[in-house]
């Protein structure tokens, strides 16, 4: 990017630094995936969750993982535009993503997996899995939790390939200088939630396959994300609009079509709201220097999935006991791991 580009989008007012809630929402949207992936691991699929239930179109867990993507796409927006090269925006997001997300398959490919009956019959099966986490792609093993409703090994982690293809198609859009066309940002933002949803009515072929029916979908809200970050200074912030942002939300969430816009649009703003509202109390305390929601994450899964596989049943025993071990697991990838290498690694400003 060039420097007058750079110049251009850091002229947005960013709130994504301290004085903000981002960090206690990251966290509440990695507690709510604990909480609605229990009802999948229990019954083997979603069908008895209570959003999913009430809405007939989105989990908890989905509700949450565009939530995420959402905050990515205003935040990372963001430290592209407070990067001075954009080899040191791309080392930053490495640097930020691949060694928790590494560790974290390491662990459940070693010690997790055996654990529950998994594991691998030669040699190769181990470096092609290495090679898979290059990739980030989510780590898988034979016979892993063989007696369990959803016998997978991690299976959130699918999302982290497609959080980090988002990193490297702003990037790309930085580079093209359509990031200095805030409007053609928003409308790729269309397109893709379009694209999504003529695919969920079956439309456009291609539902039965995971990256067609998810990628431009999480691609759409990253982008809403992103373009709420270029027009920030100009979103009204006042209760009226809340209360109209979450009945917008509601309504749009019965409707297969008009789902992906309701969230894109009545979600991000609810978001953003809150941030900007948790930022002048307690709440911008809460996950923000020490952000442990990605440890969180990746690591609740195979949590579960072994307390289940050991016999444990209880629906609410689950989610405490899942997202006590995991936010134990998170805190230490954050404070061992991923804090000291943002530390150590991370480009000057």
């Amino acid at each position: 990017m060039g420097r007058h580009q750079i110049e251009n989008l850091q002229s947005n007012r960013v709130a994504g630094g301290h004085g903000n809630a981002f960090g206690f929402i990251r966290l509440v949207f990695a507690s709510a995936v604990i909480v609605s992936h229990t009802v999948d691991m229990i019954h083997g699929d979603y069908a008895a969750e209570i959003v999913y239930r009430l809405t007939g179109t989105r989990t908890l867990a989905m509700l949450a993982v565009e939530g995420f993507f959402i905050i990515s796409g205003f935040l990372i927006t963001a430290s592209l535009a407070n990067s001075t090269k954009l080899s040191d925006y791309l080392w930053k997001r490495v640097i930020r993503i691949f060694p928790a997300f590494i560790v974290c398959s390491l662990i459940c490919l070693a010690i997790i997996g055996p654990a529950a009956g998994g594991g691998f019959s030669s040699a190769h099966d181990w470096l092609l899995s290495l090679v898979r986490m290059v990739f980030l792609f989510k780590p898988e093993q034979t016979g892993v939790f063989s007696g369990n409703p959803i016998p997978v090994l991690n299976a959130p982690a699918w999302t982290i390939q497609y959080e980090f293809a988002c990193y490297r198609g702003i990037a790309a859009l930085g580079v093209l200088g359509i990031l200095r066309r805030p409007l053609l940002v928003a409308a790729l933002a269309v397109l893709m939630l379009l694209i999504s949803a003529l695919i969920q009515i079956k439309i456009i072929p291609g539902w039965d396959m995971h990256l067609v029916r998810n990628l431009p979908r999480l691609i759409g809200m990253f982008l809403a994300g992103a373009t709420l970050y270029f027009c920030q200074d100009r979103v009204p912030l006042n209760r009226t609009m809340v209360v109209v942002a979450s009945a917008g939300l509601a309504s749009f969430m019965l409707s297969e079509l008009l789902v992906n816009f309701g969230v894109a649009v009545f979600g991000t703003y609810l978001i953003f709201a809150l941030a900007q509202w948790g930022g002048g109390n307690v709440l911008r305390k809460i996950n923000n220097r020490n952000d442990i929601s990605y440890g969180l994450y990746l690591y609740a899964w195979p949590i579960e999935s072994l307390l289940i596989f050991y016999g444990f049943s209880s629906f609410w025993a689950l989610v405490g006991l899942t997202w006590l071990f995991a936010a134990l697991a998170g805190g230490l990838s954050w404070f061992v791991l991923e804090k000291p290498i943002l530390r150590h690694l991370k480009p000057r400003r």
